[in-house]
């Protein structure tokens, strides 16, 4: 659905007795709602208003999808997180990255197992951790 225009509380378009009412109004109303309306038409950003977290890693898996080295992110998040998901993965890799992992109690997250790649390449891989 596309929003239509925003239109503005202007003391003009009211009585004259309502006028001095709706100008003190207005300016609360106006700032309120302009950076909603803003935000809703297409002005919501993953990096701006979303809880999460990006990082880079390189990788190199087994068979089984078991990363050679241990991998594990600093988790910068207040909230716990709730999932992993991968948005960027060079060179490319045949299917679509699933990560496994787990919190850590000590402000980590450990990275388990990463399907979806071909076995000893290496890949960089950017991941989004989203917080509750």
């Amino acid at each position: 659905m596309k929003l239509p225009g925003y239109k503005r509380l202007i003391k003009e378009d009211f009585k004259s007795e309502e006028q001095d009412l709706v100008n003190k109004l207005a300016f609360i109303v106006n700032s309120g709602f302009e950076p909603v309306y803003a935000a809703l038409s297409k002005g919501l950003t993953i990096t701006d208003n979303f809880n999460q977290q990006t990082q880079d890693i390189v990788v190199k898996v087994n068979a089984g999808g078991s990363p050679i080295n241990t991998i594990q992110i600093r988790y910068l998040l207040k909230s716990s997180c709730i999932g992993i998901t991968a948005i960027n993965c060079t060179p490319a890799p045949p299917s679509a990255p699933w990560i496994t992992w787990e919190q850590t109690g000590n402000g980590l997250v450990a990275i388990n197992k990463i399907t979806g790649l071909v076995a000893n390449t290496e890949y960089r891989v950017k991941l989004v951790l989203f917080g509750a």
